[in-house]
């Protein structure tokens, strides 16, 4: 996938590629290790700090927040929103699916791929469901390079959910609901997995 034009991709895109970076929420490993000191049993970016009294104006002679209050740390899917492209996807020309599939699915995929397992999915690119000839097949899908995935309710989708639960799990509960709400169009798994080896 390349990056959009920017002489001709809407202003507001450029905010939106920044948001992975403002999710993470930007801070070192020490101060990540002190949050996690702090917030007990918090979980989900949330951190525990002391009484806060709501106001984070820089302003404030306590600017900093006080202990006892759980700030959170906002997610991609939250500053972006699960709701469909304004206009349906088959209406969108090239550049504005680029720019959707840039500006929005990649940031929020990225983030659930990442909470699900951050060793193996540390930053998720175009590749990872498009393969390293998407830009050459138009983005078409499903992709020959993913990896193929049964019919559900087959011998062999019981043998891949006996032998990959943890993924098969997160696929259906989180991958599957949100490219749906966020693509305004039913996906399933053979949206972008093939269901049997490509002919020769």
């Amino acid at each position: 996938m390349h990056t959009p034009d920017r002489t001709t991709a809407p202003t507001s895109w450029g905010l939106l590629l920044l948001l992975p970076l403002l999710a993470c929420g930007g801070t070192s490993s020490a101060d990540d290790s002190n949050a996690a000191d702090n917030a007990g049993e918090s979980s989900g970016g949330e951190v525990a700090v002391d009484d806060f009294d709501g106001d984070l104006s820089l302003d404030d002679e306590d600017a900093a927040p006080q202990a006892g209050t759980v700030m959170h740390r906002v997610s991609a899917a939250e500053v972006l929103g699960l709701d469909p492209p304004e206009a349906p996807w088959a209406d969108m020309d090239a550049q504005a699916r680029n720019d959707y599939m840039i500006g929005k699915v990649l940031p929020i995929m990225d983030e659930a791929f990442r909470n699900h397992d951050a060793a193996e999915y540390p930053e998720l690119q175009c590749e990872a469901c498009h393969g390293p000839d998407g830009e050459a097949r138009r983005y078409a899908m499903p992709s020959a390079h993913a990896s193929i995935v049964p019919e559900p309710g087959t011998r062999p989708w019981t043998g891949m959910e006996a032998t990959f639960p943890e993924m098969v799990e997160f696929m259906q509960s989180e991958v599957v609901p949100k490219m749906t709400s966020i693509m305004g169009r039913e996906i399933t798994c053979a949206s972008c997995h093939p269901s049997a080896a490509p002919a020769n």
